[in-house]
């Protein structure tokens, strides 16, 4: 009995975050690192919310944010536990690399 191809999965995406221009005034830089080993580093305000972060991680892996994680390596600690609402100049952020996490859920 032949099987019917499985239909391909349904790319999901979410919109990519403007980035400010470089050498405007309060930008920091941050990278991420995903699970695959590639790395991105783009430009972010101090004053932008942390939510913005898990945007970009978004967009990038084409999952809903809510289905990620982003760790700090040094010191230590997940940033959904500082609140998504906070602004990235609370958690002093800049040249920082971050470990985005895909959890188990989908996209």
């Amino acid at each position: 009995m032949k099987r019917s191809p499985t239909p391909p999965r349904e790319e999901v995406s979410y919109p990519m975050p403007e980035e400010p221009a470089e050498g405007a005034e309060g930008v920091i830089k941050i990278s991420l690192r995903f699970p695959d080993g590639n790395r991105v580093t783009r430009r972010f305000l101090k004053s932008d919310p942390l939510k913005v972060l898990f945007d970009v991680a978004a967009a990038t892996q084409k999952v809903h944010p809510d289905n990620l994680d982003l760790d700090s390596q040094f010191p230590r600690f997940t940033l959904r536990s500082k609140g998504l609402e906070n602004k990235m100049e609370t958690v002093d952020l800049h040249n920082s690399m971050l470990m985005v996490r895909v959890n188990s859920g989908g996209s």
